[in-house]
């Protein structure tokens, strides 16, 4: 995470402490890469330093004439926004014509972060504004054809990682169904792979506990709390206090459930 600070503050201020990219290119992988270390230890600040950032790299992606590379941002910073509900399709949709090359391509890591995005969203706070007009369940269902779509590319392309933390948004979208085996099935393969993968320990144990407390079940506090305990353990200290207050939200209901 230092790491990735200070690449992302050297977008934004110019001021590179230690190596500056050599080229264009470097700089758009670093961007890369220190974006979707910010996915993982999600916070309103590190969200916000990556959004910040991304400008830059989508310039310097621009510049370099590389337009898979423009196509990777832009679905990197879609994948970053969806975190805080921006409009991740109006973002997308302004630049079709990048995705476009991308499929001609067939990049599938560009692709499939389009896709993630998509379905991150829909789970999240941004697909609850939808779901005003067209429904939940409708969001839903958008929400898994998104997740499959970025699975089989994340499959293609070896990102395991990446795929199971789909099969976390996934879980989020069968609950919203009411499809709660499906729900548990995608968390317990998650759960298999996190010897591999202990980052991600954070995000499935957070899933968990809010599908236990879409069903009222009181387990869904200790959930919360070993996502707060894994995201401590991980060094994702911003998602830790991002997840601070579902426990916060858990013992005030258990005191309402008391009185």
């Amino acid at each position: 995470m230092a790491v990735a600070a200070r690449l992302l503050l050297g977008f934004i201020d110019g001021r590179w402490d230690g190596t500056q990219p050599r080229t264009d290119e470097e700089a758009v992988d670093a961007w890369l890469s220190a974006a979707l270390v910010c996915v993982l230890n999600s916070h309103p600040k590190t969200i916000h330093v990556a959004d910040l950032a991304s400008r830059a790299a989508l310039d310097r992606a621009k510049r370099s004439g590389d337009v898979i590379r423009a196509a990777r941002v832009i679905a990197v910073k879609s994948l970053v926004i969806a975190e805080v509900g921006d409009n991740v399709p109006a973002l997308l949709e302004e630049h079709d014509n990048e995705f476009s090359d991308a499929r001609r391509v067939g990049d599938g890591f560009a692709l499939g972060m389009r896709s993630l995005a998509l379905g991150r969203w829909c789970v999240g706070s941004g697909g609850l504004e939808m779901a005003r007009s067209i429904g939940s369940d409708q969001v839903a269902q958008r929400a898994l054809a998104h997740l499959s779509e970025a699975l089989g590319y994340f499959r293609d392309q070896g990102m395991h990682p990446w795929q199971l933390f789909a099969l976390v948004q996934r879980a989020k979208a069968h609950a919203d169904l009411r499809q709660f085996d499906e729900s548990q099935e995608c968390v317990n393969t998650v759960v298999e792979g996190l010897g591999r993968f202990p980052i991600l320990a954070a995000h499935v144990h957070e899933a968990a506990g809010q599908v236990l407390k879409m069903l009222g079940n009181p387990d869904a506090a200790e959930s919360f709390q070993m996502a707060i305990d894994a995201a401590e353990e991980s060094g994702l200290l911003a998602r830790r206090e991002d997840l601070m207050p579902y426990v916060n939200r858990s013992d005030s209901s258990a005191k309402a459930d008391d009185a």
